[in-house]
């Protein structure tokens, strides 16, 4: 007796269907309206020579401020809870122009478990916006900023920062970040040395304006002004969430097995074909 095609299809069919509706109660059971999806963090870092941490939408619309500090001999350890799953977080920095300046840190999500280092390395998720660069138009928005050239030693407040960070998103002014050879806290590079609490495997970054030729330290860390003020920032959207990673996970899974079944189905047809 052979049985049709049509039978096979439809019961891969009523697989699938089985499946998306697993899919959906795995869902509204782990994301659904009424999940809270927020996060908490733990981040170890220093600059040379200003920074301040923030969280906030990708306007920075109402930023959370987590601390900053102005003593690149130290790193600072932050925690914060309760953070938007969405939020993106920035790094508004800014230096004295003289000697040597950079960024480095280690930044976990001890929600997801996602940790990642500041790197300039391909797939990283640091980006910048040299702020210095767009002065001008930055100053007819706020006219705070002053039109030519940033001070040296002077932190952006946060309202400048949030000019700044709407200005660069409403005009994709979001660049990738830039280091040097040999620029790994592993490295104990001059004129820093190894940071503790600070992994081997993180870089000290920053932006290379092209204006500032290498000297004692390669660009983009000779003393200079790389277009300051910068903020850097890493988009939400780029850390996965536990909602995210356990769907794919299941939906792995749940194909699997759909394909399975249909296979067995399948074999099972042409079985019961080839009998007399």
């Amino acid at each position: 007796m052979r049985i049709a095609a049509s039978h096979w299809r439809s019961a891969v069919h009523v697989g699938a269907l089985r499946a998306f509706a697993l899919l959906t109660v795995l869902a509204t059971m782990i994301g659904g309206p009424g999940a809270t999806l927020a996060d908490n963090w733990s981040m170890s870092i220093t600059v040379d020579n200003y920074y301040d941490i923030y969280f906030g939408d990708q306007f920075l619309t109402t930023p959370t401020f987590v601390g900053g500090d102005g003593d690149w001999t130290t790193t600072e350890t932050w925690g914060i809870t309760g953070v938007a799953a969405t939020d993106f977080l920035y790094v508004p920095t800014a230096s004295d122009h003289f000697v040597a300046q950079g960024f480095i840190g280690e930044f976990k999500n001890l929600t997801t478990g996602y940790t990642f280092v500041t790197s300039d390395n391909l797939g990283s998720p640091w980006e910048v916006f040299p702020a210095g660069q767009y002065l001008a138009a930055l100053n007819a928005l706020d006219p705070t900023i002053p039109a030519g050239v940033w001070p040296a030693s002077t932190q952006p407040t946060v309202t400048q920062v949030q000019t700044a960070v709407a200005y660069a998103t409403t005009n994709g002014l979001w660049v990738a970040t830039d280091s040097a050879a040999s620029y790994t806290n592993g490295d104990s590079p001059l004129p820093w040395g190894a940071r503790p609490s600070i992994p081997a495997s993180a870089e000290w970054i920053w932006h290379d304006s092209g204006g500032v030729p290498s000297g004692a330290y390669p660009s983009p860390f000779q003393g200079g002004n790389h277009n300051e003020f910068l903020v850097f920032r890493v988009e939400g959207a780029a850390i996965p969430e536990p909602t995210t990673l356990v769907l794919l996970s299941c939906g792995i899974v749940v194909c699997g097995i759909v394909v399975a079944g249909a296979g067995t189905r399948r074999q099972r047809t042409r079985s019961l074909s080839n009998r007399p």
